[in-house]
């Protein structure tokens, strides 16, 4: 494993690309061996978000097995509230409060599986920060906690088994936000709104259920039951009782 700090050279410059300004960070030399990596940092004037994106070139006998990044922290402030929490877009959803987890806890949720919308949170009353995976395709990647002494570590793994050259698919954002009431706390659903704001746009959100087309009626005014782990609670339902989905 290696991780920026152990770089023998690291270069920053200004980018932009269109409307988009940022920096470029380049890493180079890990273990005397040539490798680069490109970390683009920039704003986008659309969005508000800071954007992550990341490339790496290897010698050919190294295989890169996954990125961590970015990989973020709450500050002391946050991390020591007792109401603050964080929230994934996960199949069993729940709101996770730091207070409660050991140092040295960590929680996960992957992408297939738990991680069913690619966002998480971090926030209590006055306001938070939020990050997404601008992924219209589905590419594997993990959203990870991790409770360290006096604060709590947070980011992105993505897993890519790849040889010379890596390209991170999509973009990674950041963001602030407060409550968009001015009679409530801030909580998880602001934070799910700036998401949703992007998750609409993409091909497998731009139509409600009961829009779709290709499914009949039946379903579309039937009760649903969600499972994201159908293929383990089916398999362990009774035979002579039908499960539902």
């Amino acid at each position: 494993m290696r991780h920026a700090g152990q770089a023998e050279q690291i270069r920053m410059e200004p980018w932009s690309r269109g409307s988009d300004r940022g920096a470029q960070i380049t890493f180079t030399g890990f273990d005397k061996l040539p490798i680069t990596v490109v970390c683009t940092v920039f704003t986008r004037e659309s969005d508000g978000l800071v954007h992550w994106g990341l490339e790496a070139s290897l010698p050919p006998d190294v295989t890169l097995e996954a990125v961590s990044y970015p990989v973020m922290a709450v500050g002391p402030t946050l991390a020591a509230a007792e109401n603050g929490a964080a929230v994934v877009g996960s199949a069993k959803g729940g709101i996770h409060r730091w207070s409660q987890w050991k140092e040295g806890e960590t929680r996960q949720f992957e992408q297939p599986g738990s991680l069913t919308a690619g966002f998480g949170c971090c926030y209590d009353d006055a306001g938070g920060v939020h990050t997404a995976a601008c992924d219209p395709k589905g590419y594997r990647k993990t959203l990870f906690f991790q409770r360290t002494k006096g604060r709590l570590d947070w980011g992105w793994r993505h897993p890519c088994l790849c040889q010379q050259r890596f390209t991170l698919p999509y973009d990674i954002v950041l963001g602030s936000f407060t409550s968009s009431e001015s009679d409530r706390s801030a909580d998880w659903r602001d934070a799910a709104d700036i998401y949703k704001a992007w998750a609409v746009k993409q091909p497998w959100c731009r139509q409600t259920f009961a829009e779709r087309n290709g499914l009949p009626e039946w379903l579309k005014q039937g009760p649903i039951r969600r499972s994201g782990r159908a293929a383990s609670w089916t398999s362990r339902c009774p035979r002579e009782r039908p499960c539902c989905a």
